[in-house]
């Protein structure tokens, strides 16, 4: 019996092995994150399920990541990295992110990724982020007051806004306000519920920003309350698909 378990254990690491290996996407689910947001009762399960959700309605195959994975650089033969909100990173952490996009990996991240290191403590002052170089933005502060961040309007010459209204809805009003640092484009910019007010000053205004092989957006667009709207979806959908060109 003790025989056969080992034999058992055996098959299950080399098919986790397989399926890292055989991946287009790494997803990252963070044991830190998860605490995190049970501390807060905010819902870690239902935004997961949403970026899975999305991943298999593309037909992409993905292979899910713990913080020691992550920290080991363990991505297989994964072409993009998606971390959503996961606020605490250690440094090892933060390097194996860099070695993967320093080997040709691209990387999706949203709303506080990076923000804190593994103690949640700022270790990069004033930007914040640990990955402000590579995300091109620097935190000037958090907000979450309607009827400011309603709508995140595109740039509509872009390909992750084919087939979408020029405003998106972003259900929270929540937002990370940033500045962009040098080599950052925006593609997206934050607009109040009129739809005619931007909800910064233009320095401060992005929403989604672009930089070399990577897309950071200043809000979680798989949160339940945001994902609900078939736009979001479709967006994020883009996104995925874009990066992954």
């Amino acid at each position: 019996m003790k025989k056969l378990s080992l034999v058992t254990a055996l098959v299950v690491v080399l098919a986790l092995g397989s399926a890292a290996l055989g991946a287009d996407v790494a997803v990252l689910k963070s044991e830190m994150q998860q605490n995190w947001y049970l501390s807060l009762g905010w819902d870690f399960d239902g935004e997961y399920r949403n970026i899975l959700a999305t991943l298999d309605g593309l037909g992409l195959s993905y292979v899910e990541l713990s913080d020691e994975q992550l920290a080991a650089g363990e991505f297989g033969d994964a072409k993009l990295l998606i971390m959503v909100n996961n606020r605490m990173m250690s440094a090892a952490q933060v390097e194996a992110v860099r070695a993967f996009l320093a080997g040709g990996g691209k990387l999706l991240g949203m709303y506080q990724s990076s923000f804190r290191n593994e103690e949640n403590q700022n270790v990069n002052p004033p930007n914040a982020y640990q990955l402000d170089d590579v995300y091109k933005v620097a935190y000037i502060n958090w907000t979450g007051s309607p009827p400011m961040h309603a709508y995140i309007k595109g740039d509509t010459s872009h390909p992750i806004w084919e087939g979408l209204p020029e405003f998106v809805p972003t259900a929270r009003y929540t937002a990370m306000v940033n500045a962009t640092l040098e080599g950052a484009t925006v593609i997206g910019e934050w607009y109040n519920a009129d739809q005619t007010t931007k909800s910064q000053a233009d320095l401060f205004n992005a929403a989604i920003v672009e930089s070399d092989g990577v897309i950071y957006v200043g809000e979680s667009l798989f949160d339940p309350i945001v994902y609900a709207d078939d736009a979001v979806k479709k967006l994020v959908q883009n996104i995925i698909n874009y990066l992954l060109q």
